[in-house]
């Protein structure tokens, strides 16, 4: 049987990322000066981390906890980060699959 492990095993904070050096970089930078992006758009080939670099971001920025000993991860234990973990979002985070939408549901 298919062992989900990109599911079960995938990385919840920055440190745990690889081969995205520089994204992972960038996003410790603007963690660091608590300044975003008002919108991100990740493109690439299936199974490149799109999904699960949006999530860590989504809980890095959310969260109201940080990790005080490395700066810029969530810290998991928060309501935010469980609901993005689970996929069961709460009001502060919005999942949007963009493969469902069309052109113009972008523009809307």
């Amino acid at each position: 049987m298919f062992n989900e492990w990109y599911i079960n095993d995938c990385p919840t904070t920055l440190d745990q990322v690889w081969g995205q050096d520089l994204i992972v970089r960038y996003y410790k930078e603007r963690l660091l000066k608590n300044s975003f992006d008002k919108s991100t758009l990740f493109i690439g080939q299936f199974g490149s981390g799109k999904t699960v670099m949006a999530k860590i971001l989504a809980m890095a920025i959310a969260t109201p906890e940080k990790d005080k000993d490395e700066f810029g991860n969530p810290n998991l234990d928060c309501l935010t980060c469980r609901s993005v973990i689970t996929e069961k979002f709460d009001r502060d985070v919005i999942y949007i699959d963009a493969e469902q939408m069309s052109a113009s549901d972008i523009r809307d």
